[in-house]
């Protein structure tokens, strides 16, 4: 009997990469098919060729709109990205490509329609991006994670609201969340993405010094990224703060089962994993993303009781400090944000399965 081969174009950031996986681990314990990942060659295979799945590196790059010379040679390497992904296709046969946004995602899933074998593609966040906004009008199917996404779309009846991908590990600790021990300390978890961020590090520290006596109950963690890790961990102790400081984890499932509430920014995994986990939140969306997308994730959790937004531009230690406050002292609005964030998180439980059932359903 003939394997099921499926390429995925996984984009060049951990909020493309992470849910592909997701479903390609799913895949391939369900129906053990041959994957291939095609991966930006900006992008370290690492995360990747671990997993045992085999990967390519092609040509593509994101276009800075506010560079406009910028263009050409993110067309140039579209069109040896195009080259390319022909040539990968024709080699390895695939049954459908799977493209989860970003630029990388371009090229490959034109091939694939060109070469008439079926596609699918991914969107992660509220408000989908300029490469899915393209790829919507070709693909045989759009997989979306929240029904909000559907009116930004012009192919409304081949969309189908799945929820995002989660990981396993992610699912297991949610389970730990739901059913929590009691604790002597609730948890703030503070963190900026994998890569960290610089203003929400330098705000948070500021704020903690400053409120720092309405903290007898409540233990913090601070996730850093690598750049200011040793400036930040340097201050708290030079301010005899006891602040769990990290760069970054592997073991972030484990401190969301334990977290009462977040300071994050806004992207579309985050998102997923804080409702999924139920954990109230406020959200400093990221104001560079492409069409402000983090404001639009972050926007959908305020709308819906679970989270609170603070813009980077209004982002400072008293307005922090104050939002801190209000939640620390008002256990019955944590908890009500708590069940909105839960209640917001069930439609992602299932997602690699639905998102499965789609490719089978495509392919057949």
């Amino acid at each position: 009997m003939k394997r099921t081969k499926i390429i995925f174009a996984a984009g060049t950031t951990g909020g493309h990469l992470y849910p592909a996986l997701a479903i390609a681990n799913y895949t391939k314990r369900v129906k053990n098919p041959d994957i291939l990942f095609l991966i930006s060659r900006h992008c370290s295979p690492h995360k990747i060729t671990k997993t045992g799945f085999q990967t390519a590196a092609i040509f593509g790059r994101g276009w800075n709109r506010n560079k406009l010379f910028n263009i050409i040679p993110c067309l140039f390497e579209a069109f040896l990205g195009l080259i390319q992904s022909f040539i990968l296709i024709l080699k390895f046969k695939p049954d459908i490509v799977v493209g989860m946004g970003s630029y990388l995602s371009v090229s490959p899933i034109i091939a694939a329609y060109l070469i008439r074998i079926p596609t699918l593609i991914h969107e992660q966040n509220v408000v989908p991006g300029s490469t899915n906004k393209l790829l919507a009008n070709i693909a045989a199917e759009v997989d979306v994670a929240f029904d909000e996404t559907k009116e930004y779309l012009p192919c409304r009846s081949r969309i189908v609201t799945v929820g995002n991908p989660i990981r396993d590990d992610i699912l297991r600790a949610a389970d730990k969340k739901h059913n929590p021990a009691s604790k002597k300390k609730k948890t703030i978890f503070v963190f900026g993405g994998s890569q960290g961020s610089h203003q929400i590090n330098i705000v948070s520290l500021d704020t903690f010094i400053n409120i720092r006596e309405n903290f007898k109950d409540w233990h913090i963690i601070h996730i850093t990224g690598e750049k200011d890790y040793q400036s930040i961990l340097d201050k708290y102790k030079k301010a005899n703060l006891d602040i769990k400081v990290m760069p970054f984890t592997e073991h972030i499932a484990d401190i969301y089962a334990n977290s009462d509430f977040v300071i994050s920014r806004a992207g579309a995994m985050t998102i997923t994993e804080i409702s999924l986990f139920g954990i109230p939140a406020i959200l400093i969306p990221y104001p560079h993303a492409a069409a402000n997308h983090q404001f639009y994730n972050g926007k959908l959790l305020s709308d819906n009781g679970a989270g609170i937004i603070i813009e980077e531009k209004n982002l400072c230690a008293a307005t922090l400090s104050e939002k801190i406050l209000d939640l620390i002292k008002n256990e019955h609005k944590l908890e009500q944000m708590a069940l909105s964030s839960r209640k917001l998180g069930k439609l992602h439980i299932n997602s690699t399965e639905k998102i499965f059932e789609r490719i089978e359903k495509l392919i057949h």
